[in-house]
């Protein structure tokens, strides 16, 4: 197959589709000097809807609307079609898309067109979509104050038929939860300047819901939040979280969905005005566009991890989701940790790492290692290595077992895969830290890296929980042998 070639123009096409609705025209050209092909371009933020795909080439550009159609190109005519695709698997990095890094491509194919093109000549003045630097998944801390849970992000479609000023003026954000509706209060909507939007809500509305664990917060004179097809307007939603023990362990996602309560007929999350039509129009159902996304999980409790996480897929602009704990656990490798150069002994220490409790008193129950060793040429098939976990300060000693190198970490990928039982229980107590040593034979290893994996513990009603307030695992140190 011969080598195909293609550049993108910024030039602004009308397209043709037939159907009414979520239907935008095209923001770039293709410029194709072949009858058929494939070809994939990176982008910061891509997403298909059922006409093409929107995309943002770069964190901070306007969205972009590119539909499937028919096109005219720099050589004739062709049949496109677009689809969003993540070659590198780098889509699931928590919230990186706001820092410049290219998360996702676009794919692109064509053949050569059946008729020729056509015009759109309708299509969604208002776009809503989750912003790029929403807060990432994560854990709190019953009680916790001030967190901000969720930004969304709002634009003016510069591809509609009458790209249009619009003004906010009305908000509704739904409030999904595996636990009870009162779980988060004090509800505040504050702009890109740390400004209030509008008057704070103290608790969610229980009447405007779709399940037992939904709910609304209602957003109402909205002032300062006008839209042009040059700006993009991000807003964040900032709330507190309950102290009530019915909430530990439960999850909440905050969501802005196109139907918040099916109660009568379509219930719109949003009252947007067209500023430039006569007598300031209100949009419809046809003149938004929901960019969906349906969020991303926090490590949870395992014992209870069906019953924590938000597990149904609601359609609309999902945030990422949070689940609360009494307290919160920290952990991070200590400044020495050793690296570089070792020499072999039964005792070697490979790694420090502190683990630090936030708030209420917290037990931690066991732990694994990232160990990736390698082992000297040479060596016989039933490699045993002993690790030991001890205090440095004390030398009290939590774990100390010996593991077959070729049947318990070669298969597990380099890490380990320890029990509750291998362990002593650790008591960290509130607004302290804990370090731990960890010592291994490497007699046999000419090589090997440390990092912790996870850290499992209870805190005082709940047990197996795997949530950690960073994200684990820890940084790699490499040791190598002298």
């Amino acid at each position: 197959m011969e080598t195909m070639t293609k550049t993108r123009s910024k030039t602004k096409v009308k397209l043709a589709v037939a159907t009414a609705g979520l239907v935008i025209a095209a923001a770039a050209a293709l410029m194709i000097n072949t009858e058929s092909g494939t070809d994939n371009q990176a982008v910061a933020f891509c997403q298909n809807y059922d006409k093409g795909i929107v995309i943002q080439e770069q964190a901070n550009d306007s969205l972009q609307t590119l539909v499937n159609g028919c096109q005219k190109s720099g050589w004739g005519m062709s049949d496109v079609n677009y689809t969003c695709d993540d070659p590198s698997g780098s889509s699931s990095d928590e919230g990186k898309g706001g820092k410049g890094g290219f998360l996702h491509a676009y794919e692109t194919k064509w053949k050569p067109c059946v008729g020729g093109a056509v015009e759109v000549e309708n299509g969604p003045s208002l776009i809503i979509s989750t912003a790029a630097d929403t807060p990432a998944a994560n854990n709190f801390s019953l009680g916790d104050k001030d967190l901000t849970l969720a930004s969304f992000s709002f634009s003016s479609n510069p591809n509609a038929a009458e790209p249009a000023n619009l003004k906010i003026s009305e908000l509704v954000i739904s409030i999904n939860s595996s636990g009870p509706r009162t779980c988060l209060t004090n509800f505040r909507l504050v702009g890109e300047m740390n400004n209030n939007l509008a008057a704070p809500v103290a608790a969610v509305d229980a009447k405007k819901k779709t399940t037992d664990y939904s709910s609304s917060v209602v957003f109402s004179n909205i002032s300062d939040f006008d839209i042009n097809t040059e700006v993009k307007r991000t807003l964040f939603v900032i709330a507190d979280v309950s102290d009530q023990k019915l909430c530990a362990g439960k999850a909440v996602k905050l969501a802005i969905l196109p139907d918040y309560s099916s109660e009568v007929g379509v219930q719109m999350p949003v009252k947007a005005i067209n500023l430039d039509a006569e007598k300031g129009g209100i949009l419809g159902e046809k003149d938004i566009m929901y960019l969906p996304n349906i969020g991303k999980a926090p490590l949870s409790n395992l014992k209870q991890g069906s019953g924590s996480q938000l597990k149904t897929f609601i359609f609309g602009v999902n945030a990422n989701e949070f689940v609360f704990y009494t307290t919160k656990l920290l952990t991070s490798l200590s400044a020495d940790s050793p690296e570089g150069t070792f020499t072999p002994s039964a005792n070697t220490t490979i790694g420090k790492f502190k683990v630090c409790n936030s708030a209420k008193d917290a037990t931690v129950q066991y732990m694994d290692f990232g160990l990736y060793p390698y082992v000297q040429e040479g060596s016989p098939n039933d490699v045993k290595i002993k690790i030991k976990v001890d205090d440095p300060a004390s030398s009290e000693v939590f774990l100390e077992k010996e593991m077959d190198f070729y049947k318990e970490i070669a298969p597990q990928f380099g890490k380990t895969a320890f029990k509750d039982a291998d362990f002593k229980n650790v008591m960290i107590a509130s607004g302290t830290c804990k370090e731990f040593r960890v010592t291994m034979d490497t007699t046999k290893l000419k090589m090997t890296q440390f990092g912790v994996a996870r850290v499992v513990w209870a805190d005082s009603l709940n047990h197996n929980i795997v949530a950690n307030g960073n994200q684990l695992p820890t940084p790699y140190k490499a040791l190598f042998k002298n």
